[in-house]
């Protein structure tokens, strides 16, 4: 529960035993539910942030924090979905993927902390917590954004991109989603993953995983697709920050897809673009060339972006959020006695071939795990001299 956040004050009772109401609005997250996981790997799940194709997205801490702590110790836990998890192959992919992912060093993109496959079947990556908006949620708040400040973030992304291409990685689902705005300038996420998933050969004949609006015309058609691909993405990325609109429309996604296969992008689209900035309105027009050979490379982005980034800062509506999240505090909380169990029981080393027997003994060890439970209550209840105002210890995963 946020103690010295005034944003918090006047919160609640605590969701998911440690973050309130408004912890959860400030921090842009939703409340547990008792379908989702206590414990991650090494990290306490908080709340939920989102989810999509791949998977559902977690915020968390380090279950040993003890204490006070900030926004700079949350971090973003994604947990794949089951049908990927348990596919042999996919996860001997995603674990190569995660290799590549801790290669990348961009300052753009956010930190890969850790990865695992629990025992609970669970497959995840963490990475480090974003105090910040993404660019859809931007747009959605303050409509299109200032050419300067688009300049910038052109620059940042493309730089992300640079970086992960130098380690034979591909995005393939670029989108303002895809993109949050924190303190320090833009940071590229849910890369590596998406790879992953797109090679993997659970996706089935006709579909490739990305987001219609901004695939490229050779994703779209199940080609093959490389760097070249991501810069078509930034080109509709960039267009939907300066003008707050796709260039390839609206309507259904055969639509869509279409008119990105075998239309040019929308003429009143880049025509806002140009009213706003022209030479930004060009780049934009480059990096959407239906030929992959025609775009420019990242590196391409980051010189043509450089001379007209700058740092204008974000807008103020945005910058105001942006703080209040990288100034959030909150404090760390005992698990509850059953959600503990839940916890061990993740954590608990075993064999394959135990687990018949574990699921056999299960009411009993929770008979003798409460028993201990009451018989440490009891003891420091004793040793208070009876009151109710003991700290519970914080319990470690």
């Amino acid at each position: 529960m946020s103690e010295t956040n005034p944003a918090a004050s006047g919160a609640g009772q605590p969701i998911g035993g440690e973050l309130s109401e408004d912890d959860l609005a400030l921090l842009g997250a939703a409340p547990l539910r008792r379908s989702d996981p206590a414990a991650i790997g090494p990290y306490r799940v908080l709340a939920r942030l989102g989810g999509g194709g791949m998977g559902r997205l977690y915020l968390g801490r380090d279950a040993d924090i003890e204490g006070t702590y900030g926004a700079a110790s949350l971090v973003a836990v994604k947990v794949i979905r089951s049908e990927y998890a348990e596919d042999e192959r996919f996860r001997r992919r995603f674990e190569r993927e995660v290799e590549a992912v801790r290669r990348v060093h961009g300052a753009y993109t956010a930190e890969l902390l850790d990865s695992g496959y629990d025992r609970d079947e669970l497959l995840w990556m963490a990475t480090a917590f974003v105090p910040g908006l993404s660019l859809a949620d931007a747009v959605v708040r303050c409509g299109s954004l200032p050419a300067p400040v688009v300049w910038r973030l052109g620059h940042q992304i493309a730089q992300a991109l640079t970086a992960i291409a130098a380690v034979g990685i591909v995005h393939r689902d670029l989108k303002p989603s895809n993109v949050l705005l924190g303190p320090d300038g833009a940071r590229l996420i849910d890369f590596g993953v998406a790879h992953t998933a797109d090679a993997s050969s659970l996706t089935m004949t006709g579909q490739h995983l990305g987001t219609p609006a901004f695939m490229s015309p050779e994703q779209a058609e199940g080609r093959d697709v490389g760097t070249a691909s991501d810069v078509f993405s930034l080109g509709s990325v960039l267009a939907v920050a300066v003008t707050g609109s796709g260039p390839f429309g609206e309507g259904t996604t055969g639509d869509v897809v279409h008119r990105i296969i075998y239309a040019p992008p929308s003429a009143q689209v880049l025509a806002d673009a140009a009213r706003r900035d022209v030479d930004l309105a060009a780049l934009v027009g480059r990096c959407l060339d239906k030929d992959p050979r025609q775009r420019p490379t990242p590196q391409d982005v980051v010189e043509t972006t450089g001379g007209h980034a700058g740092d204008p800062g974000w807008p103020a509506t945005i910058a105001d959020t942006i703080a209040a999240r990288a100034g959030w505090t909150g404090t760390a909380q005992a698990v509850e006695p059953m959600e503990q169990l839940t916890i061990l029981r993740r954590t608990r080393p075993e064999e394959p071939a135990d687990r018949p027997a574990r699921r056999r003994r299960w009411p009993l060890a929770v008979a003798a795990a409460v028993a201990v439970a009451v018989a440490g209550a009891a003891v420091a209840l004793a040793a208070s001299g009876g009151g109710a105002s003991g700290q519970r210890a914080a319990v470690r995963s």
